[in-house]
Order: C-alpha cells, then structure tokens, then sequence
C-alpha cells in the first residue's frame, strides 16, 4: 500500500481508515473518527510529540511503534487491543475494554471526564512509566485474575482520583502503599491518592 507522511499540524479522516501502507507521525496529531485497520500497515511516530487519536472502531493497530509518541483512545465505547504502546491515553466517556494484555512503555492517561474508564477485564497491565488516572473509577482493575505490574527501569508515580462516595467498600488500589519495604513510598486512601514506586518490586493485583 501507499504510504502517508504527516510532518505537523493534524489530518482528520471521518471515514474508513484503511491502511496498508506506512503512516508516519511527526510533530502531528492523526485524528481517526471513523473505523481503522492497519492489519498490514505500519504505525511510526518519528516525534515524541506524534499522536493518533481513535474515535471509532479499530480492527488492527498492524505494526505499531512501540517507543516514540501516543496512541489515544476516544470513543464512547471501544476495545483497546492488546499491544505494547509508548504512551496509552484514554479519554471521553464511556468504558474502554482491551482485548487482552496490555504493555505500556511510557505512560498510561486516563481522562478527567466523568465516566472516562479504561477497563482491564482478566488481563495484565504492565506500565514502565506513570499511572494517571483522572476521573474517579477511571481504571478497572478489579476482577480476580487481572494483574497489574510497575516494572519501569526508574521511578514510577501513580495519581489516582480515586472512587465514587457509593462504592466505599472498594479502595482504589487493594495494596499496602503505606510501608516502603515493598518499594512505595507515600500513599492515599479510597478517595485518591498519589505513590512513587522507588526499587524494583512494583506489583499489585
């Protein structure tokens, strides 16, 4: 397929998006609103300011760069397929549910918006980077098997906004931040909280 270079400013699509080609990103952001399929296509931010927001269904990421620039999800309803990302961020409301694991090499955004959700289901989220959850239930992590691992090379963060006043039977982590002997340091309740992770053991579930 034909290959697409976007070197600034943005490029909007509002219907398929189906690339078979090479999309390259620089200091630019691709707005999808209608469905994307880069089954046999390839993803390449070549700025660390490269963006794709997805609005509407997405079939294939193909090929995505996993080391520069930020993948955004954006609809009312989507799923979130299981790849290793830069930067992850989810916005707008409504519940995006992955389609199996999920590898974050930088950072993993959620959005301020009321009702702005990433749900993780039974599958894993590893994050390398900081965990900023804006909103509050912004991040469902609470079925049995779903894990969620730090397992960045440096310091890591977590902001939460934490849970809704009706739900306070739940925390919005189900883990001893209070003590550093895990390697956390600093720590919250249910209605949020902030926590730096400062040695190697960074695991939660």
């Amino acid at each position: 397929g034909a290959d697409i270079n976007i070197s600034t400013g943005s490029l909007t699509v509002s219907g398929v998006a189906d690339i078979n080609g090479t999309m390259s990103i620089e200091n630019a952001t691709v707005n999808l609103d209608g469905p994307a399929d880069f089954t046999t296509g390839t993803i390449d931010f070549t700025h660390n300011n490269g963006k794709i927001i997805l609005s509407g269904s997405v079939v294939s990421l193909g090929t995505l760069d996993e080391v520069t620039g930020s993948v955004e999800y954006a609809g009312a309803s989507q799923v979130v397929h299981s790849d290793t990302y830069n930067n992850l961020l989810i916005s707008n409301a409504g519940t995006k549910t992955v389609s199996g694991n999920i590898t974050v090499n930088n950072d993993l955004t959620t959005g301020l918006t009321t009702d702005c959700k990433l749900d993780m289901d039974t599958y894993t989220l590893y994050i390398k980077g900081d965990l900023n959850v804006g909103a509050k239930n912004g991040l469902d992590v609470f079925d049995a098997s779903c894990t969620v691992y730090f397992n960045g090379t440096s310091n890591q963060n977590i902001t939460h906004a934490g849970i809704l006043a009706s739900q306070s039977g739940y925390e919005a982590v189900n883990y001893d931040f209070e003590t550093d002997q895990d390697g956390w340091i600093s720590g919250g309740s249910n209605s949020g909280g902030a926590w730096t992770r400062t040695n190697s053991l960074g695991q939660f579930e």
